[in-house]
């Protein structure tokens, strides 16, 4: 746990940030009803930045001249982003003629098998791997992967252009797995 973060939330006064941070998240999602937040509720969007924050996936650096009220209002804005980017990910992905999770589940772990069998064949290193599998687990953002892999982030930057080049060779039923 990062104690720097928990000393500083237990500093601040949370019954007034967090109604605050409700208030952002209505603003930002424009009025999306409960049901199109994909069973979330705002106190979940607030809870999963703070969780972020506590076990230092999200590093906030006095140094840098932010307010840690900013940084967390800045960490939502990032949360909000990414709810929606999985959304449009999620609507792009439903095929018109609607097939049960568990077949497109077990499609999806077939591409995910074939698509690390190539790699193993075309002699990806195991941070390219380690990258995939992250993605394939819905981790993508850059900071994160490199967290769960405890390596910089410029490294996850290299593999991934290595990676991305792997990928854009891989065809499935001809149609491009990554374009």
């Amino acid at each position: 746990m990062n104690e720097e973060a928990a000393n500083k939330l237990n500093s601040i006064d949370l019954e007034d940030l967090i109604p605050r941070m409700e208030y952002y998240l209505l603003f930002r999602l424009k009025g999306i009803g409960e049901k199109d937040l994909g069973g979330l509720t705002l106190q979940d969007f607030i809870f999963n930045v703070i969780e972020k924050v506590l076990l230092g996936v999200r590093h906030w650096d006095e140094s840098k001249g932010i307010k840690f009220e900013e940084f967390l209002f800045g960490c939502l804005k990032s949360e909000i982003s990414e709810f929606y980017r999985k959304q449009r990910n999620t609507t792009s992905q439903i095929p018109e003629n609607h097939v049960s999770s568990s077949e497109s589940e077990l499609e999806v772990s077939e591409i995910r098998d074939l698509v690390t069998k190539f790699l193993n064949e075309n002699r990806a290193t195991k941070l390219e791997l380690d990258i995939f599998e992250c993605w394939a687990e819905g981790i993508v953002k850059r900071k994160e992967v490199a967290y769960i892999l405890d390596v910089l982030p410029a490294e996850i930057d290299n593999g991934t252009k290595r990676l991305l080049r792997k990928l854009n060779v891989f065809k499935v039923n001809n149609k491009w797995i990554h374009e």
